[in-house]
């Protein structure tokens, strides 16, 4: 009976740190929402840029919002925690340490961005994850997680596949179902935003608008908040990845990291940029941690404690995260949506029809 309750746990964490720690948070929501209704009307007016990753804004063609604001905010913050619950299953082969992969940076950025699609990728990693750390491997999976991670940010999931590519040395044939995967998502993403009649400009464009002064905000971001993004980005996984990296001095892991830190450095997005592309290190380190590979190094009991305070990080650490040459903790967007107060605002009008 313990040991089935004791499943549930990983899930309670990480609804805790969702809902009650880091607060959920739409970017924002009144912008979200008139983009969403757009694609129910499939027809795109909008230049907003973001909307060439358009996974959440799929949800307009299932349901049109039209100006009910508080539906939005709320069935967006569900669905967006039913995907933390999906990583939340699919992490349970990493045992005991899936906490501390709950605990990392991560689940901060998917509670504070919501609306764009920071789960989805995270999501998209983990099932790729899954299938190169596997020697039966099942391609029409991984050709669909590659997809989803392409259509959702090609940018993103450009470096996120050349860090699987370092880290599992991958051979010719897997690169052939990597490249299927990430182009089959490209494509339809372009046309899909371009059957819609999407304008606006692509990433590599705004990157490169001299108005935007993108690269410098980017740089100085990460440099004047070097620590701090690192901390943040890592969160309940830092203390763990040093001591991993000082016994182990795992170049693939290092060169990854240095990849990771590199793109972190041509976005403001610092920390929620940086807290994305070190997914697959944190997952092959703790898959490899959960297979005992650390515990033949160093004293089982200081593991331990190691791990249970690393757990305890996000409950008792302030809230740090860098977004353009900003140090938050909290959301930079908690004055334009709140999650209770909709919820209650929707129960009260249901409450006023049926009684």
């Amino acid at each position: 009976m313990n040991k089935y309750i004791s499943k549930f746990f990983p899930y309670i964490y990480s609804a805790f740190l969702y809902f009650i720690v880091y607060m959920p948070t739409i970017v924002y929501p009144y912008n979200k929402l008139e983009i969403t209704n757009q694609f129910s009307q499939l027809k795109i007016s909008s230049l907003d840029f973001h909307i060439n990753s358009p996974t959440f804004y799929l949800l307009g063609f299932v349901i049109d919002f039209g100006k009910k604001f508080n539906s939005y905010v709320v069935t967006l913050i569900i669905i967006n925690f039913i995907v933390i619950i999906l990583i939340t299953r699919l992490t349970d082969f990493l045992n005991n340490y899936q906490y501390l992969f709950l605990a990392s940076g991560w689940l901060l950025t998917s509670s504070w961005w919501i609306g764009y699609v920071d789960s989805i990728l995270v999501l998209s990693t983990i099932l790729i994850f899954k299938q190169f750390n596997q020697e039966k491997k099942n391609d029409i999976l991984l050709i669909s997680s590659i997809f989803l991670l392409s259509f959702s940010h090609y940018v993103l999931a450009f470096f996120l596949i050349l860090i699987f590519i370092i880290i599992f040395e991958l051979k010719r044939l897997n690169l052939l179902k990597i490249l299927t995967g990430y182009l089959l998502g490209l494509i339809f993403n372009k046309l899909l935003l371009g059957y819609l009649g999407y304008q606006g400009v692509s990433r590599f464009r705004y990157f490169l608008d001299p108005e935007m002064n993108f690269l410098v905000r980017s740089v100085e971001s990460i440099s004047n908040n070097f620590n701090i993004v690192i901390f943040s980005s890592l969160f309940g996984m830092f203390l763990l990845l040093i001591i991993y990296l000082f016994i182990f001095q795992d170049i693939k892991i290092i060169m990854s990291f240095f990849i990771a830190l590199a793109v972190t450095s041509l976005n403001p997005d610092t920390t929620r940029v940086m807290s994305i592309l070190i997914v697959p290190i944190l997952l092959k380190l703790l898959a490899d941690i959960s297979d005992n590979r650390l515990k033949e190094k160093i004293n089982e009991r200081f593991l331990n404690y190691l791990v249970s305070f690393s757990i305890l990080i996000p409950l008792v650490f302030p809230n740090f995260h860098v977004w353009d040459n900003e140090v938050y903790t909290n959301s930079p967007f908690v004055e334009e949506s709140n999650f209770f107060e909709s919820l209650i605002i929707l129960l009260n009008k249901f409450l006023s029809i049926v009684t």
